[in-house]
């Protein structure tokens, strides 16, 4: 896994939000980042577990953290764009750009409560992974 350095992760996110606006640009730049921090999985059997069994790229817990700090104010101030930029990010196959997803759509103002609950109940009847829940319990507690 690629080492992370803040002071040079803190401006690449600034350069992506600055594009937050065109969400088909911000979607490809995001994945970009990810995939550049994405290291290799161990797949031996004894390290297989619930989230192994989900697609992941692998990025670096403080990359997620980063992201999460930064996309706050832009979920909340742009509703439109973050609601594009949230189905464009739940279409990918792996887990960190789903977490994302959910991240986003839990710091939308609460006058979105209506399609944060909508997406949450589609996206959970579709019998999505217990790692992905987890996820969307964690949100929901931290911001709602």
């Amino acid at each position: 896994m690629p080492s992370v350095q803040l002071e040079r992760l803190r401006p690449q996110i600034n350069a992506i939000i600055t594009q937050y606006e065109n969400s088909d640009m911000f979607t490809r730049s995001l994945i970009s980042l990810l995939k550049s921090y994405s290291g290799d999985i161990d797949q031996s059997p004894s390290q297989i577990t619930a989230y192994s069994l989900i697609p992941r790229l692998n990025v670096p817990q403080i990359v997620l953290n980063q992201l999460e700090i930064s996309l706050k104010h832009p979920a909340r101030t742009y509703p439109s764009q973050t609601k594009s930029i949230v189905e464009k990010l739940w279409e990918q196959q792996f887990f960190e750009p789903k977490k994302i997803a959910l991240i986003m759509l839990s710091n939308l103002h609460t006058q979105e409560n209506n399609y944060y609950f909508e997406k949450i109940n589609i996206w959970v009847d579709e019998d999505i992974e217990g790692p992905i829940i987890d996820v969307i319990l964690e949100n929901a507690i931290k911001n709602k």
